[in-house]
């Protein structure tokens, strides 16, 4: 094998169909409460689903997924869909995604925001983004 490859650009890839699953743990969410990146597109996606779950209950909290232009702050980004408010310990709690701000450009950022200013009782959430690169 040669070392080296030169790079393919992303629209040259055939449509793509995939998750992305981050986990944030203790440090994230006790620490450094508020938003967090998880994805930089490299072209255009739509969000089709997102889902969170966490080992504890916490009925303060108050989550969403972000959408934020390059030099956006993230609590400044466009908000996909519906709040996850409350947590129920390992129950899955699905965002209503809004498919008027699901599409995600490429150059933007997916982000997460955690807001529980009263409590610490999630220490680790784990998110699952289902996106797609075909758009209808």
């Amino acid at each position: 094998l040669m070392a080296g490859e030169s790079t393919i650009v992303a629209t040259q890839y055939p449509d793509v169909f995939g998750y992305i699953t981050t986990v944030f743990m203790e440090e994230d969410l006790t620490t450094a409460l508020g938003p967090h990146f998880i994805f930089v597109a490299d072209r255009d996606m739509v969000i089709d689903n997102a889902t969170v779950i966490s080992p504890q209950t916490d009925a303060n909290a108050n989550l969403n997924i972000r959408v934020c232009d390059s030099a956006e702050a993230i609590g400044s980004g466009e908000i996909v869909g519906t709040n996850v408010t409350g947590i129920t310990a390992n129950t899955a709690h699905t965002f209503t995604i809004d498919e008027t701000k699901n599409l995600v450009t490429a150059g933007q950022a997916i982000a997460f925001n955690f807001g529980d200013p009263s409590t610490n009782a999630i220490n680790s959430v784990t998110i699952t983004i289902r996106y797609r690169t075909r758009i209808k």
